[in-house]
């Protein structure tokens, strides 16, 4: 997926502008003098539609830098809900540590 097709799916996905989408999109790039260490975490729920790229990082690795994928319980609409969001905050509260902890 190319960079202009992640604007397309992000304006549709989030109803942005799609000047919008592209100033969302360009958080999430490589900028010149940013860090090797610079990570993405990317919360992934096991069910998956058909049509859903087979790639695990939903094609944002190709617009990222570094892209850790993360597996959790659940489908796009009740992965925030019980039981499946227990282990997403779980996974979440593993991320943010480990951000914390690289930051010091």
């Amino acid at each position: 997926m190319s960079a202009d097709q992640v604007v397309r799916v992000l304006g549709a996905d989030l109803a942005l502008s799609e000047a919008a989408a592209r100033q969302e999109l360009e958080r999430y790039l490589l900028l010149p003098g940013q860090a090797a260490s610079y990570l993405h975490d990317l919360f992934r729920a096991r069910e998956q539609p058909s049509e859903a790229p087979a790639d695990p990082s939903m094609c944002w690795a190709e617009v990222a830098q570094r892209v850790e994928v993360h597996s959790v319980p659940g489908s796009h609409q009740n992965v925030v809900r019980e039981p499946h969001v227990r282990e997403l905050a779980r996974q979440l509260e593993r991320c943010l540590s480990a951000a914390q902890d690289s930051d010091r």
